[in-house]
């Protein structure tokens, strides 16, 4: 009887075992090379990285044009112009630096390359959501959704509002996540689609520009036509802006205490909370009630009113309110 030693077993069985390795290793990366939806979402991630390469350089193109503006602005601030003048200067900066925002020596062909570019991404990202969730590729689809935040404001697809209407000739430009509108001597405006009973709480985050003079609203129209109903107005006085009283009309001698002061594009969070018998404005970083009214209006359209200056608005919540 032969006897077999345990030394001449180890390398056949090694080889063997390597072998069904090896063959593991094989059926998995064909597996993954033939899987339709792992190249498909390659496919889908080439195609936005391509928008995303396109949109950096038409940023940084603009950049050095803005960069090259701000300076020569800058000289002729110092030599010929006040201490408003310069401050007022540093907030566009500031603005520029905080969410890609244009200063106002931006001219119509800046904007619409800007607003071209944006449009292309953030189509871009939504074809890539689609498809992604079309191939059942749901992590991915999750991840660029919220990528799509950083440049789209969310609250504008909210379904609740039905969309946002322009009314005359507000100007919108988009930057960083936010949405800023801009007026030039009107009452423009930005309003919802959908009108909202008296029991509904809105949520705004927003600051504004060391210029504004704006109104955040709810509006009806009067038997003439007119505008009616709650305003807020959103004041700048060059260095700070005022905001939380309440009124009606437009009327910046509101009803309420002394207005919330803030810097301008600091962010401040408001809310305006309506019931049956009064509508409140409450700064909620800080819990201050800024206006009261007892005149309860009817249903109407929520929305931003901007004769001079910029408001940008970050997020806009809804909510009712309890009973």
């Amino acid at each position: 009887m032969a006897i077999v030693r345990v030394d001449d077993l180890i390398l056949p069985l090694g080889v063997l075992v390597m072998g069904w390795f090896l063959r593991a290793v094989f059926i998995m990366a064909i597996a993954l090379a033939f899987d339709p939806s792992t190249l498909w979402g390659d496919e889908i991630e080439e195609r936005l990285e391509k928008e995303r390469l396109k949109h950096a350089s038409v940023l940084e193109k603009l950049d050095k044009t803005v960069n090259t503006r701000m300076v020569k602005a800058e000289k002729q601030a110092r030599a010929n112009g006040t201490a408003a003048d310069i401050q007022i200067l540093e907030f566009q900066k500031e603005r520029y630096e905080l969410f890609g925002l244009l200063p106002s020596f931006g001219d119509a062909a800046m904007f619409k390359q800007r607003s071209t570019s944006y449009d292309r991404l953030v189509k871009a990202y939504r074809v890539a959501v689609r498809d992604y969730t079309k191939e059942m590729l749901d992590e991915k689809a999750a991840k660029t959704e919220q990528e799509l935040k950083t440049v789209w404001p969310e609250f504008l697809d909210v379904a609740e509002f039905g969309g946002w209407n322009p009314l005359g000739a507000i100007q919108m430009d988009m930057g960083n996540g936010v949405l800023a509108i801009t007026g030039h001597g009107d009452k423009s405006a930005l309003l919802t689609t959908n009108d909202f009973t008296v029991r509904h709480v809105f949520t705004v985050n927003m600051c504004a520009s060391e210029n504004v003079k704006a109104w955040v609203a709810i509006r009806v129209r009067d038997n003439q036509g007119r505008f009616t109903g709650y305003t807020s107005s959103i004041l700048g006085k060059h260095d700070s802006v005022q905001l939380g009283k309440m009124g009606l009309d437009f009327d910046v001698k509101e009803i309420g205490v002394q207005s919330v002061v803030r810097k301008p594009n600091e962010f401040v969070e408001m809310k305006f909370a309506f019931d049956q018998s009064a509508a409140i404005t409450t700064i909620v970083d800080g819990g201050h009630n800024g206006g009261m009214s007892s005149s309860v209006e009817p249903n109407g359209k929520f929305g931003f009113f901007v004769v001079n200056g910029t408001v940008i608005i970050k997020s806009i919540t809804v909510a009712v309110a309890p009973n």
